[in-house]
């Protein structure tokens, strides 16, 4: 074979043009992939914070005792569905709250609300033993 001859210029010259093509189009569909998948992700995550602060708002509102209303959101989030007796209006909350668990699947998520300092005041049970002391 012939290194200087036409035919071997022209097809170096050709796989480099597809090798080029080939990486261009690579790039593009990884990153658009990527993107694309971030975007559900932190769309996913919004909704459920949402919910999850949609929930906390209608704890809130139940009651006008602070005391009774800060036990509510707390039992809300660490117990994830624990029987107890309770009044009508918090055990209707309660079971919307169990209804959005298994809606979008909460009980795999880590639910953690912070001071403005980064110290845990409430967690959710999964999370146990994962927060710094």
């Amino acid at each position: 074979m012939k290194f200087n001859s036409i035919r071997f210029k022209i097809s170096i010259l050709y796989t480099a043009l597809l090798g080029v093509i080939l990486v261009i189009y690579s790039t593009f569909l990884y990153l658009s992939l990527h993107y694309t998948l971030y975007d559900e992700l932190d769309d996913e995550l919004k909704m459920k914070a949402n919910e999850v602060a949609f929930t906390i708002d209608s704890y809130l509102g139940a009651f006008a005792d602070d005391t009774v209303s800060l036990y509510s959101v707390v039992k809300m989030i660490i117990t994830l569905g624990v029987e107890s007796p309770v009044d009508y209006k918090i055990k209707e909350l309660e079971d919307q709250w169990l209804q959005k668990i298994d809606k979008y699947n909460l009980n795999e998520d880590y639910i953690n609300f912070c001071t403005l300092t980064g110290r845990s005041l409430i967690h959710s049970l999964n999370l146990q033993g994962r927060l710094p002391p």
